[in-house]
């Protein structure tokens, strides 16, 4: 039998975990979900409608009902990029909105820390670029070039990681 090392970390896995946390795939369309849509533990798992369609407006609605279901919400988003062409980026990548260039994954990560406000990047140890946030909202990826970048130009929506209060599992059911 031949062990592979099999850690969140070898395996691209590099959100925001905790014991005890549930978290989302990426959230999408919440603002139709109304207070007894979702049930966590039997109670209703959002005080009031989402203000919008962000992990960060769904977060926010389930921590308005915290009291009642002992489940608070924290909104994040990463995302991970493939294999940087030869040259970097020249021209014709954005991400959320911002141009940025470089030569090398270096530079690349150095200037999307410097120019993009809500999003820190880092080189991951296979070269590769790793985007994130820790408030859930959405990375946007533009540009002819963003495969040059390692990207594939789309829009990016956060996920959301649900803790109980007093460690016990939370049951998700549809109201």
């Amino acid at each position: 039998i031949k062990m592979v090392n099999s850690s969140a970390q070898s395996l691209g896995l590099n959100g925001y975990k905790v014991s005890g946390t549930v978290t989302t795939g990426r959230v999408d369309t919440v603002s139709g979900i109304d207070a007894g849509d979702i049930l966590f533990n039997g109670k209703n798992a959002v005080g009031s409608t989402p203000a919008g369609d962000t992990a960060t407006d769904f977060a926010t609605a389930i921590n308005g009902n915290t009291a009642q279901t002992g489940v608070s919400a924290v909104a994040y988003n990463t995302l991970k990029g493939g294999a940087i062409a030869t040259g970097g980026v020249t021209s014709g990548f954005t991400v959320n909105g911002t141009d940025v260039t470089g030569a090398t994954g270096e530079d690349l990560v150095k200037n999307i820390n410097r120019d993009v406000a809500g999003v820190t990047a880092v080189l991951n140890s296979d070269g590769t670029i790793g985007l994130s946030n820790d408030t859930g909202s959405d990375i946007t990826i533009a540009g002819a070039s963003a495969g040059n970048a390692g990207f594939t130009a789309g829009t990016y929506k956060g996920f959301v990681a649900l803790t109980s209060a007093d460690g016990s599992d939370i049951k998700v059911t549809r109201g």
